[in-house]
Formats: structure tokens, C-alpha cells, sequence
């Protein structure tokens, strides 16, 4: 039984060790709650309360960004971005009354980037696998989380984490970096994706051939619906056609006349039997034909 209280010191001296450690911290980053003044870490690596009077809750990747700027004004700060980890951070001082709360509160804290950053180094597990992507298209942190967990699932990988690099603009950039962990005993299966490697690869004669067919699958399959009415009209269009010809052609009887001494000089004459009196037969022209 003696060692029991042993066991709970331990314990307790275990946490707040890695309490200390996570309320250090050697970024530029950020924290709210609302309600309470802001805090921020100071050169120290120390959580440190904003008393400033701008010192608010704020929401919006804009007023994060514009709030990281004050905060650190030489830090040529371009964008902010969540942090990967969600951090014990103490003395929350209320905005009106000024009371400092007595408990930690868990919050997760956002990093200000500048133009120059490249990224933290990358924890990878034993068996995990990191990837590095780069584009010239900016796109914000939930895109390249997306593609990193689609990227982990094609390879059959757990996500483990991502983090971002070059900010191009407030809370876009141009690339990122994500780990991939093995779901089970088979590891990590070889198969490559497009945005899982900076390298590129030589395109062969079959790769091209076999995205020109791509191209051409994606237009039917995009437009076959437009491709099936158009037609269907030139279908009716020619079906009417031939209605219209056949119903002028019933309404005329054929008429052969022997002209000369050759029977082979025939003419056939179409004449319209819908007119009932002989006059209107007369008054009416015949279309004529000779073989």
C-alpha cells in the first residue's frame, strides 16, 4: 500500500511536466478564448497575456492574420493557420472583470507564418512514410488536410498528420507535408499518386494516349445528355422529313403515257386525287418524270 501514494506523486509530477512542456513553445502562435484576453508566446517561448486594448476574440482567418501582425510587428507575418495540437494554456484573464480563471483550459492555438517559412520538422513514427507536395496553385489548410487523407487512404495508410508550407496568401499555400501510417502488419503498399511526390516523372507515349482518352471519356460523360437531345432533334427533324414527303406522295397517283413509237419513252405523271371534280384535276399542275 506504500507504494501507491509513490505511484500517484509520480504521476502527478509526470503531468505537470508535460504541462510545462506544452505551455512552451518556440513559434510565433496565437490563442483565444472567448470572453477572455488574448494570449500569445513572448520571446521567452512562454504563454504570455495580451493587456492591450485590441486584445479580443477573434474568428475570421483575416482578423487572426491581422492580430498575429500586431502582436509580432517585425515578424513579416503573411498568414495564420490552426495548429496541429491542442494545448493546456493557464491564466485567462476576463476582459470586464479582470478575474484570471483557475483552471488550464485546452485550446488549440494558431501559428503565425511568414513568406520565408518552410515548415517544422516532420515527426515520422517508425513504419509511417512522409510526403512532400508542392504546387503553384495556392489552396487553404482544408484542402491540403483532404488530400492528405486521401493520399493515406490510396496507399491504404492511417493520416497521422500534415502541416503546411509557403504561404502564398492569408491562410493559402503552396504546399504541404503529411505523414501516413500502416493500418495493419502489411505496411504501406508502393502505390503513387499524383500529388504525393515533388519529383516529376517522365511522361511516356501511353500516359499521354491514355489522358487524351481520359479527356475524351470526361466530355461524354459530362455532355451525353446534351449529345442524346441534339439527337433525338435531328432524328425527329429528319422523321418529319420523311412524313412530309410520303404524305404529299399518297395524295398523287402515278400516270404512264406512251410517247412516240418507243415503248421505252414513257412519262409518269402524279396526279393529285384528293380534288374530286375534273376541273380542279385540270387547274392543277402534275409532276412529271421521264425514264
Amino acid at each position: 500500500m506504500a507504494a501507491v501514494p509513490a505511484i500517484l506523486l509520480l504521476a502527478l509530477a509526470g503531468c505537470a511536466f508535460g504541462a510545462e512542456v506544452a505551455a512552451k513553445s518556440s513559434l510565433p502562435m496565437v490563442a483565444f478564448y472567448c470572453g477572455y484576453r488574448n494570449q500569445f508566446v513572448n520571446d521567452a517561448g512562454l504563454w504570455t497575456t495580451d493587456n492591450s486594448s485590441y486584445s479580443r476574440c477573434a474568428v475570421l482567418e483575416e482578423d487572426i492574420m491581422k492580430y498575429c501582425q500586431k502582436v509580432y510587428p517585425y515578424g513579416h507575418v503573411t498568414s495564420a493557420v490552426k495548429y496541429q495540437q491542442v494545448v493546456a494554456i493557464g491564466d485567462w484573464r476576463n476582459i470586464t472583470t479582470e478575474k484570471v480563471l483557475p483552471a488550464k483550459r485546452l485550446i488549440t492555438p494558431y501559428r503565425c507564418l511568414s513568406n520565408d517559412h518552410d515548415g517544422e520538422e516532420v515527426l515520422v513514427p517508425k513504419g509511417c512514410k512522409a510526403f512532400v507536395v508542392s504546387k503553384e496553385i495556392c489552396r487553404d489548410d482544408a484542402h491540403w488536410l483532404q488530400n492528405a487523407q486521401a493520399n493515406c487512404q490510396k496507399i491504404h495508410g492511417a493520416f497521422y498528420s500534415h502541416q503546411t508550407t509557403n504561404p502564398c496568401s492569408n491562410g493559402n499555400f503552396k504546399g504541404a507535408s503529411h505523414v501516413c501510417c500502416p493500418k495493419d502488419a502489411k505496411g504501406l503498399r508502393d502505390e503513387k499518386s499524383d500529388e504525393s511526390s515533388t519529383t516529376p516523372r517522365p511522361i511516356s507515349q501511353d500516359t499521354e494516349a491514355n489522358a487524351a482518352s481520359n479527356v475524351v471519356w470526361d466530355f461524354v460523360s459530362e455532355y451525353w445528355k446534351f449529345m442524346v437531345l441534339v439527337l433525338a432533334i435531328v432524328l425527329g427533324i429528319a422523321i418529319g422529313y420523311l412524313a412530309l414527303r410520303c404524305e404529299r406522295r399518297d395524295g398523287f397517283e402515278q400516270v404512264s403515257k406512251e410517247q412516240g413509237d418507243s415503248k421505252e419513252d414513257l412519262v409518269f405523271e402524279y396526279r393529285n386525287t384528293a380534288y374530286s371534280s375534273s376541273e380542279d384535276k385540270q387547274m392543277k399542275p402534275t409532276c412529271a418524270s421521264q425514264v
